[in-house]
């Protein structure tokens, strides 16, 4: 195993607060009043559409330019380095000084997720990042897993995938790699006994680690 692929929402970020203060600012702006985390939290891995009908219920409303709306409120945010889990950068630390290839592969929008990385000094740890965009079905389609995989040079049978929901995991197994749960994110069902592991914090994973090449 020489090639580890991670989810970014719910897996190496917690984007709940910058989630929850732009939909509140958008239902405020609509006259609604505030919604906690836990209205959402399960909508996270299904992107900003989503989000928009769980947070706001529009009826008769396009969606699109309210997607578009949640979207440059959230290029107008800064991701603070508070986001980023416990013990991820120390992890993604110990794997890439032992030459593990590492990507992210996530449904958030190119451009969004590039900003959230270099906002949270987490871009210099990944050899490349596979994000939404017109060209790649979203994930649990495979797509954004092949293409990882062949940007990291590496090969299905020497690859894992980390991340938080069943839209990972059903990515993974469509791709035909391993998942590993991490239970700390945004868990909207995921079946822990389908998963290789299951880590409640990211330094978890350096126990299942033996060697570059070998996982427990």
């Amino acid at each position: 195993m020489d090639s580890i692929l991670f989810d970014l929402d719910g897996t190496l970020v917690d984007s709940a607060i910058e989630t929850r203060t732009i939909l509140n600012d958008m239902r405020a702006e609509r006259g609604l009043g505030p919604i906690e985390d836990n209205h959402f939290r399960q909508s996270i891995s299904y992107g900003a559409g989503s989000l928009i009908k769980s947070a706001l219920a529009p009826r008769d409303e396009d969606l699109q330019p309210l997607i578009d709306e949640f979207r440059a409120k959230y290029r107008a945010l800064t991701t603070p380095r508070s986001s980023i889990y416990p013990t991820v950068v120390e992890t993604l630390s110990d794997l890439k000084a032992r030459g593990f290839k590492l990507a992210v592969c996530t449904n958030k929008p190119q451009g969004l997720c590039e900003k959230v990385l270099k906002d949270t000094a987490l871009e210099s740890f990944f050899e490349c990042v596979v994000a939404g965009g017109p060209s790649i079905k979203p994930k649990p389609h495979p797509d954004a897993i092949h293409v990882a995989i062949s940007s990291l040079g590496a090969d299905v049978s020497s690859t894992v995938l980390i991340g938080d929901s069943t839209t990972d995991q059903r990515a993974a197994q469509s791709a035909g790699i391993p998942f590993i749960f991490f239970a700390s994110g945004y868990n909207d069902g995921v079946v822990e006994d389908q998963a290789m592991a299951s880590i409640g914090e990211m330094r978890d994973l350096l126990t299942l680690v033996k060697t570059k090449s070998q996982l427990i």
